[in-house]
């Protein structure tokens, strides 16, 4: 009974401290709090989908890339890009030369993007994501990957990137908008 009601204890004084935590974020740090949740929820899933042979790329630290860009700023785009996608495939163990390439591009891509963030957001952001995975479809034929993992790797996240930006982008833009706002 003791250890249990010791173990409630420790879970509390957690719960109480993530919440104090995140209120203090909320408060004082909002573009960094925010830049956290979508690091941490971009790398953890990257770093899941390429532990547990997961054979197909989910696209989404792109589009949080091009989000992160618009509201919070092109440093920590790319340092998103860099921790949620390089960092993860290095430290699993799945790197690749179309690994190696894409960061980059990637990170230009962004850089473009900024110059343009104020631009209609659905429009280049949906270019971009054309250009990115158009040229790493270019670039996977001199590396020879076969046609499943092209689509697997290349043609499913470019797909996946379209869905997110023509249907959550706008909610997730507003949210971020007003969260980095108040």
């Amino acid at each position: 009974m003791l250890k249990k009601l010791a173990y409630n204890n420790k879970n509390i004084r957690l719960f109480l401290l993530t919440s104090l935590l995140v209120i203090i974020g909320l408060l004082f740090y909002q573009k960094l709090f925010i830049f956290s949740i979508i690091l941490v929820f971009s790398g953890i899933l990257q770093y899941f989908t390429h532990t547990q042979n997961i054979k197909f790329n989910l696209g989404h630290v792109f589009f949080f890339g091009l989000i992160t860009v618009k509201e919070i700023g092109l440093i920590y785009g790319i340092f998103l890009i860099v921790f949620a996608e390089f960092l993860p495939k290095a430290l699993s163990g799945d790197m690749e030369v179309m690994s190696i390439i894409g960061v980059p591009l990637s990170i230009g891509l962004m850089v473009i993007f900024s110059l343009l963030k104020e631009s209609n957001f659905t429009l280049i952001a949906s270019l971009l994501v054309l250009i990115n995975y158009g040229v790493i479809y270019f670039l996977s034929k001199f590396s020879g990957e076969s046609l499943p993992e092209k689509i697997m790797e290349i043609i499913f996240p470019l797909f996946l990137n379209l869905v997110y930006i023509f249907s959550i982008s706008g909610p997730i833009l507003s949210i971020v908008g007003r969260v980095i706002t108040v």
